[in-house]
C-alpha cells in the first residue's frame, strides 16, 4: 500500500534553511561551540615541565608493570610445562 500524500497547509518557502527545525538546530549547534570556546578558557594546561615528567611516570609504571607480568608469565608457563610432561 502506498502512503498517503502529504499536503501542506502553506508551501515550504525558501528552501531547506526556512525551516523551523533545521534553524533550531543550527542556533543550538552555533550556541554549543560557544559554550565549548568558554569552557576551554577555564582549563589549566600543563607546562612543558610538567607534561613530560607525567610522560615519563607512565612510562616508567608501563615498563615495571611489563616486567612483573613477564616473570608471572615466565613462572606459570614453566609451571604448566612441569605438570603437562608429568
Amino acid at each position: 500500500m502506498l502512503p498517503k500524500r502529504v499536503i501542506l497547509k502553506e508551501p515550504l518557502k525558501g528552501g531547506f534553511f526556512k525551516n523551523k527545525r533545521v534553524i533550531k538546530f543550527m542556533s543550538k549547534t552555533k550556541e554549543y561551540f560557544k559554550d565549548i570556546k568558554g569552557e576551554l578558557k577555564h582549563v589549566i594546561w600543563p607546562t612543558k615541565n610538567q607534561t613530560l615528567f607525567y610522560t615519563l611516570i607512565v612510562i616508567a609504571l608501563s615498563l615495571i608493570i611489563a616486567y612483573f607480568l613477564g616473570i608471572f608469565d615466565f613462572i606459570f608457563s614453566r609451571g604448566l610445562e612441569k605438570l603437562i610432561s608429568f
